[in-house]
C-alpha cells in the first residue's frame, strides 16, 4: 500500500507536457546525458524532419522541476493512408527517454489519449530498450561492432570469409575519398542503389539538411576505380559511436567486392579516430543485410517496434504491400523514380 501511495504521489508530480521554447535547451542536454539516447534525441533531428519533410512534430516532456524524461514523435499524415505519430521517422530508433519506467507509463498513456482524441490510426515507439504494457514488434535489429584502436585485432576478429573478400578487393586498386563535397555523388549512387531495393529515395534536400544540423558529424566516405565513385556511405558520428545512415553502391563494380572495400576502410577509420562502437544500421531479420553486417563480427541488437490503435483494431504487417511495391518500382524507369520518389519517400517513416 504504500508503494502504490508513494508510486501515485511520483506521476501527480511528474507532468508530461509540450516542449517549449524556454526548456530546448534543457532538452539537448538530458538527451546527450541520458542513456539509450541517439543523435535522433537531439533537436537538430527535429530540424532535419521539419524543413525536409515539413511534417508536424510533437515533442513531449516529462517534468517536475527538471527534465525526468523526453519523447520526440512526429506525426505522419498523408490525406489518403491516415495519419500516424512515429518516434522517430526516418531512424532505427527513437521512442522514450526516461529516467524510469513511470516516466515512461506516462508517456505511453499521453500517447494513448492523443490519438484516441485526434483519431489517428496509431502511435508507433522505436525502442532500443523494453518497456510495459505494449506488444512488440521483434523483427528488426541493428548491429553495433565494438571498435578496437588496433587494426590487426580488429582484422582477426573477422571470420576467414571477410578476410578473403576485402584481400580480394584490395587487388583492384581501389582508393578512399572523403569529404562531404562529395554528397552529388554519393546520392546518384544512392539513387540507382534504391532503385535496385524497389524503395523510394529520401530527397538531397534531407540529406544536406542532416550535414548543415550535424556540423562537423557527418561525413561522406567513397571508393573510387580508376575515375569513378563505385560504392558510399553516410556516416553521423555522435558521442562514442559512429552510426552508418546510408550506403550505395554500383552493382556494376559488385565482383569487385566495393562493398566490403568500403567497410573494411571505414571501420579502420573510425577506430583510429577513437570511435568506440560503429552502428550498421537497422535490418530487418534474417535479410541479406542481416547477414552481411553479421559477417564482421557486430552484435545484433534488439529493436522493439511498439504500435497502439486506440479502436483496438489489429494494425497488420506492410511487409507484404512493400513487397508488391518494390517489385513494381524496381521496373520502372530511373529517371521517374528519382522525380517522384522524395514525395513518396517522406510518407515512409
Amino acid at each position: 500500500m504504500i508503494l502504490n501511495l508513494l508510486t501515485f504521489e511520483i506521476i501527480c508530480m511528474i507532468k508530461v507536457e509540450l516542449l517549449q521554447k524556454k526548456d530546448e535547451k534543457s532538452w539537448d542536454e538530458f538527451a546527450s546525458k541520458a542513456k539509450n539516447s541517439s543523435f535522433c534525441h537531439k533537436l537538430a533531428w527535429r530540424k532535419v524532419v521539419r524543413e525536409a519533410y515539413n511534417h508536424q512534430d510533437l515533442y513531449l516532456v516529462a517534468k517536475e522541476e527538471n527534465i525526468k524524461g523526453i519523447l520526440p514523435c512526429f506525426i505522419i499524415a498523408h490525406p489518403l493512408f491516415g495519419k500516424r505519430i512515429i518516434s522517430l521517422p526516418f531512424c532505427g530508433q527513437g521512442g522514450v527517454v526516461g529516467e524510469n519506467k513511470i516516466v515512461q507509463e506516462l508517456f505511453v498513456n499521453y500517447l494513448k489519449n492523443y490519438v484516441k482524441e485526434k483519431k489517428y490510426d496509431f502511435f508507433e515507439l522505436r525502442m532500443l530498450v523494453p518497456i510495459s504494457g505494449l506488444s512488440a514488434d521483434l523483427s528488426q535489429f541493428t548491429f553495433i561492432l565494438p571498435l578496437n584502436k588496433s587494426a590487426d585485432i580488429l582484422w582477426n576478429n573477422l571470420n576467414r570469409k571477410t578476410r578473403n573478400q576485402v584481400r580480394k578487393s584490395n587487388r583492384f586498386n581501389l582508393r578512399v575519398e572523403i569529404g562531404n563535397n562529395y554528397l552529388r555523388n554519393f546520392y546518384q549512387l544512392y539513387q540507382k542503389s534504391m532503385k535496385r531495393l524497389g524503395t523510394p529515395v529520401h530527397s538531397k534536400a534531407f540529406m544536406e539538411k542532416v550535414i548543415k544540423e550535424f556540423p562537423g558529424q557527418a561525413e561522406i566516405i567513397m571508393a573510387k576505380f580508376s575515375d569513378e565513385f563505385v560504392a558510399g556511405l553516410f556516416i553521423l558520428y555522435y558521442e562514442d559511436t559512429a552510426f552508418n545512415l546510408w550506403g550505395a553502391s554500383d552493382s556494376k563494380y559488385a565482383s569487385m567486392n566495393i562493398n566490403d572495400f568500403l567497410y573494411w576502410e571505414t571501420i579502420k577509420r573510425c577506430a583510429g579516430n577513437d570511435y568506440s562502437y560503429f552502428d550498421f544500421g537497422r535490418s530487418q531479420a534474417k535479410s541479406g543485410t542481416f547477414h552481411f553486417k553479421q559477417q564482421w563480427g557486430a552484435n545484433p541488437k534488439q529493436l522493439y517496434y511498439y504500435r497502439y490503435s486506440s479502436n483496438n483494431k489489429a494494425i497488420t504487417s506492410d511487409k507484404d504491400k512493400y513487397y508488391f511495391a518494390a517489385k513494381i518500382w524496381r521496373r520502372l524507369p530511373l529517371s521517374f523514380v528519382n522525380l517522384v520518389g522524395p514525395g513518396l519517400r517522406k510518407y515512409i517513416p
